[in-house]
């Protein structure tokens, strides 16, 4: 499981480019593995309900499969 966490609230912007990074660039930028599109189930947490439901959606346009 990926658990994507901001505290101080995150970018969704940002969240769609990391999430176009090749998995060279995705792993020297976070120090992480990049999630497979079939992979594990990647958790999306911040303060609002409305931006975790807009990272889901920015996840599944993306075609990642497993997502909460």
């Amino acid at each position: 499981m990926y658990l994507c966490i901001a505290p101080g609230g995150f970018s969704v912007t940002k969240l769609k480019a990391s999430l176009q990074l090749d998995p060279v660039q995705y792993e020297a930028q976070y120090n992480a593995t990049k999630p497979a599109k079939n992979g594990a189930n990647i958790v999306f947490y911040g303060f609002s309900s409305v931006k975790s439901a807009a990272a889901v959606e920015i996840a599944q346009k993306l075609g990642f499969k497993k997502y909460v």
